[in-house]
C-alpha cells in the first residue's frame, strides 16, 4: 500500500461518520485524487492557481494555517462539472456540495500533504 492510500485512509476517517454528507464527501473528493479522476490533486491546485487562487490552496499545502475559500470561488476555479460530479456521487444538490467543499478541501489538501509537499501520484499495480 503506497504512501498517498494510506494518507488517504487517515483522511476519510478524520471526517467522522462516512454516511454524513461530510464523510461521503471527503471520500468522494479523496477517491479522485487517488484515482486521478480530473488531473488528482496536482491538477486541482492548479485550477486554482490559474484562477488566481494559488496562495489559497499552497496555504493548504503548507505547515502553516489553512486560508478560507468560499464556495462561489470553488464553482468558479474548478468548474460546474467538477461539483456536479461530486454531487452525484454523494447524492445531494451541487449547492449542497459547494458549500461542505469550502469547509472540508482545505483540510483534505492539508492531510494529504502532512510535511508540505504534494506527494507524487501513484500509479497501482
Amino acid at each position: 500500500m503506497g504512501l498517498f492510500t494510506t494518507l488517504a485512509e487517515m483522511v476519510v476517517t478524520g471526517f467522522g461518520n462516512p454516511d454524513s454528507t461530510q464523510g461521503k464527501l471527503a471520500s468522494a473528493v479523496v477517491k479522485r485524487f487517488q484515482t486521478n479522476e480530473g488531473g488528482g490533486l496536482s491538477a486541482v491546485l492548479q485550477q486554482l492557481e490559474a484562477k488566481g487562487l494559488g496562495q489559497v490552496a499552497q496555504s493548504w499545502v503548507g505547515t502553516g494555517a489553512n486560508q478560507p475559500i468560499t464556495p462561489d470561488q470553488l464553482k468558479n476555479a474548478l468548474g460546474a462539472d467538477w461539483i456536479q460530479q461530486l454531487a452525484a456521487r454523494v447524492g445531494v444538490s451541487p449547492d449542497v456540495i459547494s458549500s461542505h467543499l469550502s469547509e472540508i478541501l482545505p483540510k483534505i489538501v492539508d492531510r494529504l500533504t502532512p510535511d508540505g509537499r504534494v506527494p507524487a501520484p501513484v500509479e497501482e499495480a
